[in-house]
């Protein structure tokens, strides 16, 4: 009985080696996973930069092409205020000289159908 013991005793200890065999290689695997990820984030980092600046790039464009559009709005609405204005200027008098033509017309169809 005694013999079955340390054969018990043996084979745990066979078990715990392959264990910690298996444990050892999964480490080795794993930090040759985390020096690969690391290489691969070296690598990155200048285009990761390179992209960072040509972002900044973009944006100081849009905000430059924004600008551009704030002053087309607003000269577009001053425009539009000049045309009114010009409108309104020229409408009255229009009006008016058309009534008076309109009403000259009729005077001048009233007199020659007199005739």
């Amino acid at each position: 009985m005694e013999f079955l013991y340390y054969l018990l005793w043996l084979i745990i200890a066979v078990a715990a080696s392959f264990a910690l065999v298996a444990l050892g290689l999964m480490f080795l695997s794993a930090r040759r996973t985390f020096d690969n990820a690391n290489a691969l984030l070296s690598e990155m980092e200048p285009v990761i930069k390179e992209l960072q600046l040509t972002l900044s790039s973009l944006n100081i464009e849009l905000q430059r092409v924004e600008g551009v559009f704030e002053k087309v709005d607003l000269i577009s609405r001053k425009m539009n205020s000049a045309v009114e204005t010009i409108e309104n200027i020229l409408k009255t008098p229009v009006q008016r000289l058309s009534g008076l033509t309109l009403g000259l017309r009729k005077a001048f169809e009233i007199l020659t159908k007199g005739k």
